[in-house]
């Protein structure tokens, strides 16, 4: 069932129209105890597999917990953060808050920094955009050349530029 919820996740990701995004909560993944935990593999797994980070990981010591069980004495680190590369970028840290509960699942913050927020349009122009073409509906393809047809058309070119025949042309005005 837990790999069910994965491969649901994958579909949901697969159809974003955004370039930016996590998946936080309760995974019921014990990263402190990899070898005995259920999920942990599996998580781990599904972030390799389509380029997720596991971000919790990155911004928080490695001994970490976010679940207390008091039934057994024990401590889990359960829930996680689990970003694309670009929403990876943009988490300056992250907190667990431990002072707020001590027992059950604990909460933590995320601290964003929105100016590493990638915007689309620069992205695109930087090279950076990964467009899945084969898993583009007519819908998606349609929003694309809109898109494109915005950007392209803000670029104003010369006239006189448009019939410069001269590969190795010189004039200001031209190259810019």
């Amino acid at each position: 069932m837990y790999v069910e919820n994965l491969d649901i996740l994958k579909a949901i990701t697969d159809e974003l129209d955004y370039t930016c995004y996590a998946i936080i909560g309760d995974w019921n993944a014990n990263l402190c105890d990899i070898d005995n935990s259920l999920f942990a593999g599996h998580m781990i797994n599904f972030c390799s597999e389509n380029n997720l980070n596991i971000s919790s990981c990155a911004h928080l010591p490695e001994r970490s917990y976010t679940y207390v069980s008091e039934r057994w004495n024990t401590t889990s680190w359960l829930d996680h953060v689990i970003a694309n590369n670009d929403f990876h970028s943009s988490i300056s840290k992250i907190n667990i808050m431990y002072d707020v509960s001590d027992e059950d699942h604990i909460p933590f913050k995320v601290y964003i920094n929105s100016d590493n927020i990638p915007n689309l349009t620069s992205s695109i122009n930087n090279g950076r955009a990964k467009i899945k073409w084969n898993n583009m509906t007519d819908n998606d393809i349609s929003k694309y050349c809109m898109l494109t047809e915005r950007c392209l058309h803000d670029i104003h070119i010369p006239t006189e530029a448009v019939g410069c025949r001269d590969t190795q042309c010189t004039n200001v005005n031209h190259i810019e």
